[in-house]
């Protein structure tokens, strides 16, 4: 498995400016052969089949035993064949010609050597190409026969078993199913009456599947299981399917079906960090903590990320697969002006459409067109940039902006494509499709009216959009949520302290907005439940903390905020995910968050310093007194600059001298946002202390009124002057008129 998934990674990683000059050279010294095998392994994973052919060759040229020279030929040759497939009619010589070489090269390997590498799930996948459906699958049965110990041929008797499925008709797929032997054919049995919609009929199966699971994976058993129980309306069952999965995890075959159920949502770090974990262990609690991090509500019995990934999978099934060839021949985007992270690569499920509604969930607007011999290509558009021909479709969805996201647009196109192959394009290549785009932004429409000069930066900014959509959109996921939910916002801050025992503080404060509560409350009442959850999950996706609780909240006088509220909880030092959640027991709104948080160990013997807490005046029960003034956590950021600002915070472990004194000096400065040099910041305060304590518990009521208002970072700097060290603090603050 590791070495299967490092091989779609490596490849971006490698630069790859020389390869052409490389490619030129021919091998002579066993060394010079090494690494022109090393260099064709590369142009494999970054899918450059025409150089890889090459360095191969050229090996072959000089050392006709070569087996990994042949193996890659016979890859170049398979992948090459399925392009001239898709640009030729079918029968074209070009198509036996690469694919008769690429079969002829597997075959050579196979009489001498059949264990080589995985050369028969290789073979497997040339077979598949051609439409020889059972001769691939019993290939590669082979081929597992042959090489229990690879995991990617394991997984890919899944893939072939998905991809026959999706492409064939159901009934003669089931036909093909009922000839063979084994678990596998019940399997995707199951899955044909799920896609049909006869939960009904597929639940039994998979069930029994569990209790006798044969040749098949628990892991695919329950995948499936999980989505039939969402589509039933089952979602705590759901939840309980995946987790299942997750839990029983014992196998390195069982990973890689989880892994291949999450990936089109994995982060290129996550992609990389997985490939380096080589055992059962650290792969489960891999995908523990994947799934507890991105869980909005953890204090929830169901993980609504999760159930949302389900829900989107489901419906790609059903609106976005696409499992044929992906070419540059049915690429749009000729020049490749658009980028993609390396995750990207790991997709053979879906179309392009399918990739971005996984990640960020349904279009906001979607703009249809088609091309006619009617139509004309857009004005302006230099040849070869974009491309387009006769029954080309366009469609261009919109995400409106959010507080997490920005607005993007992204532009798809079926070219020389059969099938469901919508693929990215940086701009329509169709006037009317541009038009119509106007509505989202006029710079579509000036395309038209503008100078030439004009057109062409036009044409470059709307390009460049293009691209960071793209590639902010594959990078990054959004969790959405169904038109009768209303989101809101909640202020909230976390901000850690030392407790006994070297365990810490966590001080979560955080003010329920008049946005929460149901619109319609009549004046006579004064308070309204809300739910309030929150959990703090550790870097080992143990939950140190999880509570949900019912809280009235005081609705007298219809204040923009309604009070200020805390959640405190002790905990040892070490990484965390947090994440609360605001939900009305009536009306279907919902606030939540969800952020790491580094939680320091204070026992250290260093000098150390809290977070830097902001306090507001509070007559509430429960309020601290401080200096003899009532005071309650604050959760904003936004502070009036008329009002006095107060800060709090600790000091940890000052040196004494003999005498057993302590000294330090504190000073408060505020550093305008964007601003690099502290130097230019606004001194707010300054202080020199004498004390007998190893801590101290600074409080401050600053005047920051002559300070003018905007954002800013308050730097918080603390120096022991008995041992000469010194070290800040930060919080982000916006001064702002009443």
């Amino acid at each position: 498995m590791k070495r299967d998934i490092l091989c779609v990674i490596v490849g971006g990683a490698l630069a790859l400016s020389c390869a052409h000059d490389e490619v030129a050279r021919s091998p002579g010294t066993t060394a010079q052969v090494s690494a022109m095998l090393r260099l064709a392994d590369s142009l494999l994973a970054e899918r450059q089949w025409d150089d890889a052919l090459v360095c191969a060759e050229k090996v072959v040229a000089v050392d006709t035993g070569n087996f990994a020279a042949r193996y890659t030929a016979a890859v170049a040759h398979r992948e090459l064949g399925a392009f001239a497939f898709r640009e030729h009619s079918a029968g074209n010589p070009s198509r036996f010609g690469h694919w008769g070489k690429s079969r002829k090269e597997f075959r050579w390997i196979v009489d001498r050597d059949s264990s080589f590498r995985d050369v028969l799930y290789q073979y497997a996948l040339l077979l598949r190409y051609e439409g020889d459906w059972a001769g691939a699958v019993n290939t590669n049965a082979a081929q597992i026969r042959q090489r229990p110990d690879l995991v990617a041929p394991q997984v890919g008797m899944y893939r072939l078993f998905r991809a026959f499925m999706a492409e064939e008709d159901s009934a003669h797929f089931a036909d093909w199913l009922s000839t063979l032997p084994g678990s596998m054919p019940l399997l995707y049995r199951a899955e044909t009456l799920r896609r049909s919609g006869n939960l009904a009929g597929a639940r039994p199966l998979l069930e029994s599947l569990l209790a006798r699971p044969g040749d098949v994976s628990p892991q695919a058993v329950r995948l499936s299981l999980a989505r039939v129980r969402f589509s039933d309306g089952d979602l705590p069952g759901a939840d309980r399917e995946y987790r299942a999965a997750i839990e029983g995890l014992d196998s390195r075959l069982g990973a890689a079906i989880l892994f291949d159920d999450l990936k089109y949502i994995v982060s290129d770090w996550e992609l990389a960090h997985f490939a380096g974990l080589d055992s059962v262990g650290p792969q489960r609690d891999f995908f523990r903590a994947f799934w507890n991090f991105r869980d909005p509500s953890p204090a929830l019995r169901t993980n609504l990320r999760l159930l949302e990934h389900i829900r989107r999978i489901v419906y790609a099934e059903q609106h976005f697969e696409y499992y044929g060839a992906r070419t540059w021949f049915n690429n749009p985007d000729r020049q490749n002006e658009l980028r993609f992270p390396r995750a990207f690569a790991l997709n053979d499920e879906f179309n392009d459409m399918g990739l971005v509604y996984i990640r960020q969930g349904p279009p906001d607007d979607i703009i249809r067109e088609g091309y006619s011999p009617c139509s004309s290509p857009t004005l302006g558009i230099p040849l070869g940039v974009t491309s387009f021909s006769y029954g080309d479709s366009f469609e261009s969805w919109l995400y409106e902006s959010t507080p997490e996201s920005p607005r993007m647009i992204f532009h798809f196109q079926m070219h020389n494509a059969v099938g469901n192959n919508w693929r990215f394009v940086p701009l329509p290549s169709l006037d009317a499709m541009l038009d119509a785009l106007g509505i989202w932004d006029v710079r579509y429409q000036e395309l038209f009216s503008e100078p030439a000069i004009s057109r062409v930066l036009l044409q470059a900014q709307l390009k460049n959009d293009a691209r960071e959509a793209v590639q902010y959109a594959l990078s990054t996921e959004k969790l959405t949520w169904e038109n009768k939910r209303q989101i809101f916002q909640f202020p909230h801050h976390v901000d850690v302290f030392r407790a006994p025992e070297g365990r810490s503080l966590v001080d979560v404060s955080y003010a329920i907005p008049r946005a929460a509560l149901p619109v319609d409350i009549p004046w006579s009442v004064e308070t309204v439940p809300l739910e309030i959850g929150f959990s703090l999950t550790g870097a080992a996706s143990r939950r140190e903390v999880s509570k949900v609780d019912t809280l009235q909240v005081s609705v007298s006088g219809r204040p923009a905020a309604v009070r200020l509220h805390l959640i405190r909880c002790i905990v040892p030092p070490d990484s965390y995910a947090v994440a609360m959640h605001v939900r009305t027991l009536v009306g279907g709104r919902i606030g939540t968050w969800h952020e790491p948080l580094r939680v320091p160990d204070f026992s250290l013997p260093r000098l150390q310093v809290s977070s830097v807490q902001f306090l507001e005046p509070s007559t509430e029960q429960g309020a601290l007194e401080i200096d003899g003034l009532r005071v309650a956590q604050s959760p904003f950021r936004a502070h009036v600059r008329t009002e006095p600002l107060l800060v709090y915070f600790h000091i940890y472990h000052l040196v004494a001298d003999a005498m057993g004194a302590t000294s330090y000096a504190t000073r408060c400065v505020l550093i305008p946002e964007g601003e690099t040099a502290p130097e230019r910041g606004i001194v707010i305060s300054t202080r020199e202390r004498i004390g007998s304590d190893e801590m101290a518990d600074e409080f401050y009521r600053i005047d920051v009124g002559t300070v003018p208002p905007g954002r800013y970072r308050l730097v918080v700097s603390v120096t022991d002057r008995k041992r000469v060290e010194s070290l800040v603090a930060e919080r982000d603050i916006e001064l702002i008129k009443r």
